[in-house]
This record gives structure tokens, sequence and C-alpha cells, in this order.
């Protein structure tokens, strides 16, 4: 009965293997492309976990890579509920053929505090402030081809983290994390180029 069980854990512990390849550091793919990113026209990028800034910086991003890729809030009006028709209606009016969805799937903050001191006659004035940073973000960016019925044919997940010594920001480690995704991405010959 062990030796089945073994077997057994081996089999699925391979199965798990080959749904998984890593094509880059911190970097594993989920899945198979039916075909390449951009191949079919304009691609939507959601993360809503980025402002307009950060958003606009990671289409550019796509644009470097040659894919026509448009945020949702070019498409969306903030704050209004779409229904799933209105939403396909959307995307066949732009030609949106393909929509990527990034969402933050781990993160971890620190604080530093900085104090500043003053004498002034006998008395000693100090304040002090918190500054939060982040150490280790993780993302993942689900991509679905809509004329495949929507659904998730790849999944990436990335880690990043801020450079050692560096206070960094949410926006800098989420940007940093999705270039090197889309770097790794690039290596795979993913991205359509005309």
């Amino acid at each position: 009965m062990k030796k089945i069980l073994f077997v057994l854990s081996l089999a699925l512990m391979s199965l798990v293997a080959q749904s998984q390849t890593k094509i880059g550091p911190k970097i594993y793919m989920y899945g198979v492309f039916n075909e390449k990113i951009g191949s079919d026209g304009p691609v939507a990028i959601n993360f809503s976990g980025a402002n307009e800034k950060l958003m606009l910086k990671i289409v550019d991003k796509f644009k470097d890579y040659g894919i026509n890729a448009i945020t949702y809030g070019a498409l969306f009006i903030p704050g209004r509920t779409y229904s799933d028709t209105e939403t396909l209606d959307i995307f066949k009016k732009k030609g949106i053929k393909e929509v990527i969805n990034i969402y933050i799937t781990d993160k971890n903050t620190s604080y530093t505090t900085h104090a500043n001191s003053t004498l002034n006659g006998n008395t000693v004035n100090t304040t002090a402030s918190n500054t939060q940073y982040q150490i280790k973000m993780g993302l993942k960016m689900d991509i679905h081809e809509l004329k495949y019925s929507g659904q998730v044919s790849v999944s990436v997940v990335g880690e990043g983290s801020g450079n050692w010594g560096v206070l960094s920001s949410d926006f800098n480690v989420y940007y940093k994390v999705v270039c090197n995704i889309l770097s790794a991405l690039n290596k795979q010959n993913a991205f359509y180029k005309k």
C-alpha cells in the first residue's frame, strides 16, 4: 500500500511540475498560449491595484514590445458597473481580442522611523515620522483570449522586491515586477511581432 501511495505521489508531482514553467528569475508560467499576445489586435490591460500613472507606464512597456495595449480606464468609466454583455460590446467595438488582468498576490511591507532633534536653550524638540516601504511583492498576470471563450489561457506569476538599501514604493515594485514578467514573456517569444 505504501509503495502504491509513493508511486501515485510521484506521478502527481510530475503532473504539477509539467504544468509550471520557470521563464525567468522568480517568474513562472502556467498554461499554453493559443496565439501570441497581440496577434489579433489591441489588448486591454486591467490592474485594479494601480493608479492611472502606473497604468500608463505599464501600457507603454507593453508598447515597447510591439503590443497595441490600452488601459481599462480608456474603455470604461470608473465607478460605473457594466454587465457582461456591455463589457463584451465595448471590447467588440474597440477590436479588443485579449484582456490581461494583473493581480497582487503577495505584499510584504515594512516601516522605518526617521527622527530629528533640535536643541533650543534647555529644550530638546524631537520630531519623528514613519515611512512605509515594500520589501517583497508578488503579482499574477492572467491572459484571457476572448475568441477562446475568454477563459484564462496563460497565467504568469512573478515576484520582486525593492532594491537593497533603497526604500521602495508600491509603484516602483509593481512596475519592476511587471517589467520582469514582460521581459521573461518576450524571451519565450510570446508577443506578436509585425
